[in-house]
């Protein structure tokens, strides 16, 4: 039904894709058996699915999500109870996500709302090069600069004719507890299905 209903969501941001094979994609992607998805709803009207693809049993899975309705802010506290689950519930040390570079206002989302870092942004500010570099400039974010350039998959989403570079972030279970504290995951009912 998602499907068929949205096609226009990309659920994969490095398939490049053009018309019916959006919908393909999408429904391949929630009827994998190694993926999870949950629907999203507000009542009665489905708004939005969250996937977890890519899944390493209490490692790490990539999450990837969409909201109908284009509020996503109005998500955030469902988002935060959702990577909840994820730590406690499904244990894992991290949750990815893949962000194309041309993305802004997702990755500052990302960033700013749910504490995602860019890979090895954490191994860059404890570099001592990088410490030099903070001592000349300081106030400076040398290590977001350095990790965001070193972070991306080159060429892996296709975009208005061209292709794009996609950034990868991750956010781990210590760094989810430092900014939300210990929370309680949401149970899964079965149905795999959230209220907003």
């Amino acid at each position: 039904r998602l499907a068929a209903e949205y096609p226009h969501w990309v659920a994969s941001p490095t398939d490049p894709t053009i018309g019916d094979d959006r919908a393909a994609i999408l429904y391949s992607i929630l009827t994998e058996p190694m993926n999870l998805a949950w629907e999203v709803w507000r009542g009665n009207k489905l708004v939005g699915v969250i996937t977890l693809t890519k899944i390493t049993p209490r490692v790490d899975a990539t999450l990837q999500f969409a909201f109908f309705d284009h509020n996503l802010v109005s998500k955030t506290r469902l988002l935060r109870r959702f990577l909840a689950y994820c730590f406690t519930d499904l244990r894992f040390q991290r949750v990815s996500v893949q962000v194309p570079d041309f993305f802004g206002t997702l990755l500052s989302y990302y960033r700013r709302k749910l504490h995602f870092e860019y890979e090895g942004e954490s191994a860059a500010k404890q570099h001592p090069t990088v410490a030099q570099m903070r001592q000349r400039s300081p106030g400076d974010e040398v290590q977001v600069w350095i990790a965001k350039c070193g972070s991306r998959r080159e060429r892996a989403h296709w975009h208005k004719g061209e292709w794009h570079d996609v950034l990868c972030l991750r956010l781990t279970a210590d760094g989810f507890a430092t900014h939300f504290g210990d929370t309680h995951g949401i149970s899964d009912s079965g149905h795999r299905q959230l209220h907003s």
